[in-house]
C-alpha cells in the first residue's frame, strides 16, 4: 500500500513539473505574471542618443573607435513595448576621425528592428541600420586638412590633453 502511494505521488509530482515547465516555455503571448511579452518582431526608428570616443590607440598605427548609442523610439504599431537602447562601435584610422564623426552624426535617425526568438520572451539584439563607414568615400567638413602638419595641428586642437 505504501509503495502504491509513493508511486502515485511521484507520478503526480512528475506530471505537475512537466506541465509547469511547458507552461513557462511557450511564452509567446503572456508571462506568468500576466504581462505580455515582446511581440514577435519590433520595427521602428532609432535615434542617436550619444556618440563617444571609446578607444584612441597609437600603436601600431593611430586608430580610433567611436561608440554610438541608439535609442529605439516609441511608435503606434507597438504602443506597449519599446526595446532597450543598443550600442554599436565603429572604428577607423585616426586620420579619418572627423569624417567618421560626421558620418555617424549624419545618421542620427535610422530604421531599426528587434527580432524575437520564437516561442520565448527573450529578444535578440536590436538591429540598427547604419551605413558602414568607408574611408574611400569619406566626406570632411571644411576646411579639410591635407598636409601632415595641418592634420597634427587639428588633432592637437581636438585632443588638447595629449602630448607628443
Amino acid at each position: 500500500m505504501f509503495k502504491q502511494w509513493i508511486g502515485r505521488a511521484l507520478s503526480v509530482a512528475t506530471l505537475a513539473g512537466v506541465a509547469g515547465s511547458l507552461g513557462g516555455a511557450g511564452c509567446a503571448a503572456t508571462r506568468r505574471d500576466g504581462r505580455s511579452c515582446a511581440p514577435e518582431a519590433w520595427a521602428g526608428t532609432c535615434q542617436l542618443r550619444g556618440l563617444l570616443k571609446f578607444e584612441d590607440r597609437t600603436l601600431p598605427i593611430p586608430y580610433l573607435v567611436y561608440e554610438a548609442i541608439y535609442a529605439p523610439q516609441p511608435n503606434t504599431t507597438y504602443p506597449n513595448y519599446t526595446p532597450a537602447e543598443t550600442r554599436l562601435r565603429f572604428g577607423a584610422p585616426a586620420q579619418y576621425e572627423l569624417s567618421l564623426y560626421d558620418h555617424l552624426k549624419a545618421q542620427s535617425s535610422v530604421s531599426c528592428q528587434l527580432p524575437t526568438a520564437r516561442g520565448t520572451c527573450i529578444p535578440k539584439t536590436v538591429v540598427v541600420n547604419v551605413v558602414p563607414f568607408d574611408p574611400a568615400v569619406r566626406v570632411c567638413r571644411p576646411p579639410c586638412p591635407t598636409s601632415r602638419n595641418a592634420i597634427r595641428a587639428l588633432h592637437a586642437k581636438l585632443n588638447p590633453l595629449e602630448s607628443d
